[in-house]
């Protein structure tokens, strides 16, 4: 069945639930309505009311909602499902290896291992688009397919060089910094190559000011989202991080989970610009704010995204030689490697 995105950018709208099914009503318009069990998560950008049965049945269902309001760094997600489980074992595994440092460098130099190796899977991915395709389009004009795969491989070098030296750190410090090497390398690359249009120099949040920053920014928003339930539902505590710090406020975990997924969600905004599907006039840009989608442009975006996630890359299955790659459910390569983490305490 599919997995449907609602993405409300209305204000004064009210979802309610009857007999298993959502109603969305506006103001002045017929109610409209879709079945809870296609729904994959709900997105809101407005001001919207919210019946208390619809939020029961919907955490009940494990069905993600994002609420986007403010904008530029007074725009912070908020993020409602269900609370932890009372896996309980599965928690005190997590402590009890955080407290090792052997683990907790293990665990920590694991995801950054995945990251890397993900990238270079798309990296990949990307040489194969470049061979065999047109990527005008995404790229810069003035760059030839040589001199694109030859940036590609010079990126790839430096983010394999990190890769190799992870296992022989010593502290959580020393992987941070290779780690950061190799996102170095991955931007870097992105600012050389990808269109003057696009106005990218490099990762920026808060407020992202340009495209390219927007669109990866809304996507790690919505991914944490995901991963969040998925932490929930194992019992584990999302506060404990073994990458990222503990930090009052933040939950350290859920990033350190995001990590391994993050080269799906650049793929994912490649897959954006491959489709032609975005300009610079569907971006708003101001000092105050920073760059976001306008609001027609956000419509086009959900679209794509309902899609994705639900036929997420699986790059560890990825065939450079025939170009074929496995696609799954973002939240089942969530759980697959929410499994391969916990096997790293026992």
């Amino acid at each position: 069945m599919s997995e449907f995105v609602v993405y409300i950018d209305q204000n004064d709208v009210q979802l309610s639930i009857d007999h298993n099914t959502l109603r969305i009503k506006s103001q002045g318009k017929q109610p409209k309505t879709l079945p809870i069990g296609m729904i994959g998560q709900i997105v809101i950008y407005n001001r919207t009311d919210l019946s208390t049965n619809l939020l029961s049945e919907l955490v009940k269902r494990k069905i993600s909602i994002v609420i986007i309001s403010g904008f530029g760094r007074e725009q912070i997600p908020a993020w409602i499902g269900p609370g932890l489980s009372n896996s309980v074992m599965s928690r005190l595994s997590q402590h009890q290896a955080y407290s090792d440092e052997q683990k907790k460098i293990k665990t920590a130099a694991w995801f950054i291992e995945k990251k890397i190796d993900n990238y270079l899977s798309l990296l990949k991915y990307l040489t194969k688009l470049i061979k065999n395709e047109s990527t005008e389009h995404i790229f810069k004009k003035s760059l030839r397919k040589s001199k694109l795969i030859k940036k590609i491989d010079n990126t790839a070098s430096i983010m394999f060089s990190s890769l190799e030296v992870l296992a022989t750190c010593d502290s959580v410090e020393s992987i941070r910094g290779y780690e950061g090497n190799a996102a170095s390398a991955w931007f870097t690359f992105l600012s050389d190559v990808l269109k003057k249009e696009w106005r990218f120099s490099g990762r920026n949040k808060r407020p992202p000011k340009d495209p390219i920053n927007a669109l990866l920014s809304l996507t790690y928003t919505l991914i944490l989202s995901e991963m969040k339930i998925v932490v929930n539902e194992r019992g584990l505590d999302p506060c404990i991080g073994f990458l990222h710090t503990p930090h009052p406020g933040r939950e350290s975990f859920v990033i350190d989970m995001l990590e391994p997924i993050r080269p799906g969600a650049d793929a994912f905004v490649f897959s954006l610009l491959d489709d032609k599907l975005f300009t610079e006039s569907d971006f708003t840009t101001n000092k105050q704010y920073g760059c976001r989608l306008n609001k027609d442009a956000r419509g086009k975006y959900y679209l794509s995204w309902a899609d994705w996630r639900t036929n997420w890359p699986d790059w560890n299955s990825y065939d450079s030689d025939a170009g074929s790659i496995d696609e799954k459910n973002l939240r089942t390569v969530s759980r697959n490697l929410i499994d391969q983490v916990v096997t790293l305490w026992s």
